[in-house]
């Protein structure tokens, strides 16, 4: 019996085509890139996902987030390089699951559903760190998918896991709950529970704390020491998020959304589109202007916490690519070749916004040179005291071992132990450590060797990593 064929579509042969090439882009870059976008916390996250099995309270750890943690944890036992790989395929899926909904709610262009998402510019960079967004998407993405295609129940449960991944997790919760209502799926509302129930359980069994979820929460239980900025804060850096080209067809797409809902409030896949991933990004958008207006919820006002609604930004700008590309007097050949070079804008945002590969800064490569300084005079054998999480992670080193390394923040105004290596740097010692350079030096330290750098954010002013050893 002759084998049949099943030639794919033109649509698929172009999604198929793109997820290959950004899948190429990426991994190049990923391999190709020295430094890590998030700074400090991308490494940080590497660290706990890593060190994990050894050390298994940190499956439950609040910053960490424990479904991040426990997913991440195989790939970064290849190294900082596997955690990457890790977040690029979660990007890759999130553009899959993307084009196949868009196949279902839109006759052309659906493929362009893949460069919609994947070129979010703050999303597209944030797949070459540690940190936790690209997960945090494609949880969303894999819910607001399974409800398209009215698997609510299983949507429900998918997105009840959203909070274990990232805190605003919890701001989704009630856009789901909302059309579970307005479709009448009462026996679906109980699962948007699950996540919830399921961790208070495992946290109680090996906490002994039925609050640990909150409880243990850093961002409700510890003061933010990041100040505060005006509400419109990141209206302002749109740029360095979105991009103008993606914030042109956001501002189409709320055209779009208002026109629709006035002509057919009742079409479903309308609701999708505007509450779940429109109305996820407004709701995600307002409260993070909010926390960082009040200064509360550790907001330090950071851009790439858009990341997390990267999807959302680019499937609702997409909506609003459609709606243009539908209108009677966008079918003129100088419209459409408009709407070309729109596209072609959207395609090369992130390298219009971003540098990349990762080049070290000049902080990073002072980090680098202490680093090497060490290694050469045999300095890494000692225990360290450090801040920034690069300084183990290059090393070499548990940061969870306190025989091996020790982290200035959780040490505290205790004695250091003599013959170890303190490793100061300017730039978070005396904010986070609460260790500026005078009460450092009142300790019995020798310093051995000191770095210095124009500042990366004031170039007035100088930067400093000092290497100490304690008596």
């Amino acid at each position: 019996m002759q084998n049949q064929k099943f030639p794919l579509s033109r649509t698929n042969q172009l999604a198929a085509f793109f997820l290959v090439l950004y899948a190429i882009v990426l991994a190049l870059c990923a391999l190709l890139s020295e430094g890590t976008y998030g700074g400090g916390d991308s490494w940080l996250h590497f660290q706990m996902a890593r060190f994990a099995p050894r050390h298994p309270e940190l499956f439950l750890d609040q910053w960490g987030k424990p479904l991040y943690t426990t997913l991440a944890c195989l790939p970064s036992q290849l190294g900082f390089i596997g955690i990457k790989f890790f977040n690029i395929a979660c990007a890759l899926l999130t553009a899959y699951l993307a084009f196949q909904m868009a196949k279902n709610q839109f006759t052309k262009y659906q493929w362009l559903a893949v460069v919609f998402v994947l070129s979010v510019p703050v999303y597209f960079v944030t797949m070459f760190s540690g940190l936790t967004e690209s997960v945090f998407a494609l949880c969303i993405m894999s819910a607001v998918y399974l409800f398209h295609r009215f698997r609510v129940m299983l949507a429900c449960l998918v997105i009840s896991f959203l909070p274990f991944i990232r805190s605003e997790g919890f701001l989704f919760l009630p856009l789901f709950g909302l059309l579970c209502i307005y479709y009448r799926r009462w026996w679906s509302l109980p699962f948007l529970t699950v996540g919830f129930v399921v961790f208070t359980l495992i946290g109680y069994f090996f906490l002994g704390n039925w609050n640990w979820v909150f409880g243990t929460n850093v961002y409700l239980t510890k003061p933010t020491d990041y100040g505060h900025g005006p509400w419109y804060h990141f209206f302002e850096t749109h740029s360095a998020t979105f991009g103008w080209a993606y914030s042109f067809f956001l501002v189409i797409a709320i055209i779009a959304f208002t026109y629709r809902l006035v002509k057919d409030f009742r079409n479903r896949e309308l609701h999708i589109q505007f509450v779940l991933l429109f109305g996820g990004l407004v709701v995600y958008f307002t409260a993070h202007s909010y926390f960082w207006y009040k200064g509360i919820f550790g907001s330090a006002g950071l851009d790439r916490v858009m990341a997390g609604v990267g999807p959302c930004i680019g499937y609702s700008a997409f909506c609003g690519f459609q709606f243009l590309a539908k209108q009677s007097w966008m079918q003129s050949k100088l419209s459409k070749a408009i709407l070309v070079l729109l596209v072609i804008w959207v395609f090369i945002m992130p390298r219009y916004v971003y540098a990349f590969p990762f080049k070290l800064n000049s902080f990073e490569q002072m980090e680098m040179d202490a680093i090497n300084y060490m290694k050469e005079n045999k300095l890494d054998q000692y225990p360290i005291y450090y801040q920034d999480p690069f300084f183990p992670t290059k090393l070499k080193k548990d940061p969870f071992d306190d025989a091996s390394s020790l982290n200035l923040y959780q040490h505290g105004s205790k004695p250091f132990i003599p013959n170890s290596i303190i490793i100061w740097d300017s730039h978070l010692c005396p904010r986070e450590s609460m260790l500026p350079l005078n009460v450092l030096e009142a300790h019995p330290v020798e310093l051995l060797k000191c770095y210095s750098a124009p500042d990366i954010y004031n170039a007035q002013e100088l930067m400093e990593v000092r290497i100490y050893l304690t008596k």
